[in-house]
């Protein structure tokens, strides 16, 4: 992902495409007469047409076409260099950061394997316990570690089970096994602000254009319920639709994960200190909604996380002169996601500084009339229809800040509309372009696209009235 050249766009005709028909589709915009918006505003609206479509075809390093409002933005005069540069340094890109390098740490010192592999000793060996044990692992690891990471560091083990299991269910139960722990990393995303990078963009926004501070704790009161339902069903529907027999167990060695851990060997000091910190960063998160918030409000959920990390890079580790969390671990994490991030919260800053988003909310605003039902679920397909298509992350830089003036059209509050957004673009399971575990999960070779479409298209429409019907009875609880 960091090398360019494997992004030169003349590699693929779909990148070629993408890269030509970007700067055109820009300059049509510009120039098309649309007597309500200004020059900054088609400026801004041509920029953002341009960015989808790059960002949809991968025409270019999703974090290189991230960083054009940089540049744009001050040159044009859409927006003062200051307030282009803040939005790259928002406080929730610090907090994406924390939490990057203290995932970075948990990886480390291997507490993620022994975690992932205690879980699979307890769930047994018959087919459908292990992929409800796969689930789970993956979809707790993913609420703190991004899906991406977590798909990455989960399937080398499903892979090592599957090579285990007889051949008369392997066909079936691989492609069940490497599905749900893709489906489950972004489904389990969905449980804390720094499970993925929407979440932490609705946070920023949310305070930005809506005047609400979202934190850790009321997040994952929607988050949570909403991500275990998910995990659930989508462990009913996979075990189901695949046919799995799970009469007896399918491991030819039925001691494969107790031989795995035995290869970990005992819990090292490291590990011990790591679990610490990250237990603390936990709770410290959870309960400052509850308990102190007023009593230090100067701490915010990203200081925190960045108190964590000083203190992983400050002990030292088992070996000599080398630290928890040292500089070689710490330029592992994908710093591609902060840009995407900035960029996302810059493009937004120019929906709002030129008057786009009051634009396009005047031609939406049919949607503020309906029922709070059809409103979500209008907003939930949309999303995920959209999130098929491009990254979850830049559709919540597109949408975010519209539906955030939609809101304020309508009687109800902005972020009511705003949330649905932020939760339904982690409902990609149709196509690999759809979210990073859907690609990883393509390339393990295990999976096919036509696949993928097969079982990911009948998953989309089943969670799209779940979890509408769920954010309609949640959102208002918490946020209303």
């Amino acid at each position: 992902m960091n090398d360019l050249g494997k992004w030169f766009p003349y590699s693929n005709k779909l990148r070629l495409t993408g890269f030509v028909i970007g700067p055109i589709i820009f300059t049509i915009i510009l120039s098309f007469p649309i007597e309500e918006l200004t020059f900054e505003a088609k400026l801004v609206l041509g920029l953002a047409a341009w960015m989808a479509i790059w960002w949809g075809t991968e025409a270019i390093p999703f974090y290189v076409t991230a960083s054009i409002p940089f540049f744009v933005f001050p040159i044009l005069g859409v927006a003062e260099i200051d307030k282009v540069i803040s939005a790259y340094g928002d406080k929730l890109v610090f907090l994406l950061m924390g939490g990057f390098l203290v995932a970075k740490t948990i990886e480390k010192v291997n507490l993620h394997k022994r975690f992932a592999l205690n879980t699979l000793k307890v769930v047994g060996t018959k087919p459908k316990n292990i992929v409800f044990g796969f689930i789970i692992v993956t979809g707790c690891l993913s609420a703190w570690i991004t899906n991406t990471a977590t798909t990455l560091l989960i399937l080398p083990i499903a892979i090592a089970v599957i090579s285990q299991v007889d051949v008369a269910q392997k066909k079936q139960f691989a492609t069940c096994l490497i599905l749900s722990v893709a489906y489950a990393a972004s489904l389990g995303g969905m449980s804390t602000l720094i499970g993925t990078a929407p979440n932490a963009l609705f946070a920023s926004l949310s305070e930005s254009l809506a005047n609400v501070e979202v934190i850790f704790f009321d997040w994952m009161l929607v988050g949570v319920p909403l991500s275990a339902v998910s995990l659930l069903v989508l462990w009913i529907y996979m075990t189901t639709s695949t046919k799995l027999d799970n009469k007896k167990p399918v491991l030819k060695n039925k001691n494969i994960i107790t031989e795995e851990l035995k290869k970990l060997g005992n819990w090292s000091k490291n590990e011990k200190i790591v679990l610490i910190i990250f237990a603390a960063t936990a709770i410290a998160w959870v309960t400052r909604g509850l308990f102190w918030k007023d009593l230090a409000p100067f701490v915010g959920d990203h200081v925190i996380v960045l108190v964590a990390v000083a203190a992983l890079l400050l002990l030292p580790s088992g070996n000599k002169r080398e630290r928890l969390l040292d500089l070689r671990t710490a330029s592992k994490i994908p710093w591609g996601v902060l840009i995407l991030i900035g960029g996302g919260l810059a493009l937004a800053s120019g929906f709002t500084a030129t008057g786009l988003d009051t634009w396009i909310a005047d031609k939406m605003l049919f949607i503020g009339d309906l029922d709070y039902f059809l409103i979500v679920l209008i907003i939930v397909t949309i999303t995920m229809l959209t999130s098929e298509l491009m990254s979850n992350t830049a559709v919540a830089a597109l949408l975010l800040p519209i539906m955030a003036v939609l809101g304020s059209a309508s009687e109800l509050d902005p972020i009511l509309f705003m949330a649905p957004v932020a939760f339904a673009t982690s409902y990609g399971f149709m196509m690999p372009v759809g979210t990073p575990p859907n690609a990883i999960a393509i390339g393990s070779g295990h999976v096919s696209i036509r696949q993928m479409v097969r079982y990911g298209l009948p998953f989309d429409l089943i969670c799209i009235p779940i979890i509408t019907v769920m954010m309609v009875i949640l959102l208002p609880l918490v946020w209303g």
